[in-house]
């Protein structure tokens, strides 16, 4: 789970316990941030609430066919780093499909972005990125929460 919360410091406790109390949510580790007044501080810009049909406008076709499997390989981290160890010249090629502000917070040595600012340029952008490049290619690509990597 990924999510930003904005909770009064008094019922901060309340909200852990009701975490605790959901069984998906029991072993979340809340990463609390800075104490902010409420009265002093605007936590969010802007409120607006829309329906949309999918969660994330990722500009793909309605009916794209997304079969488990068909996609890239899934490594562990001990796989990931081994990779990465390799020498330079047998080191694969290594994508952050994360938004620009994701990946100016840190990346992989030698990982290069794709300097996205919304979800749905992506694809245009790792097609970019791919154009010329040998399809025996090694490439390996990473982000936030896996969605723009398995997509």
């Amino acid at each position: 789970v990924n999510a930003q919360l904005m909770v009064r410091e008094d019922e901060l406790d309340a909200l852990r316990e009701t975490f605790a109390s959901v069984r998906d949510l029991a072993d979340i580790d809340l990463n609390v941030g800075d104490v902010v007044r409420a009265d002093k501080t605007k936590p969010f810009h802007r409120f607006k609430v829309t329906h949309k049909r999918k969660v994330l406008q990722d500009g793909l076709a309605e009916n794209l066919d997304l079969e488990p499997g068909r996609g890239g390989e899934e490594l562990e981290a001990a796989q990931w780093h081994a990779e990465l160890a390799k020498p330079e010249e047998e080191r694969p090629l290594l994508l952050d499909c994360r938004n620009w502000y994701e990946s100016e917070v840190g990346r992989f040595e030698g990982a290069k972005p794709l300097n996205t600012n919304k979800f749905h340029e992506s694809w245009p952008k790792l097609e970019e990125e791919l154009e010329g490049i040998d399809p025996n290619q090694r490439v390996l690509t990473y982000c936030t929460g896996g969605i723009r990597c398995v997509k």
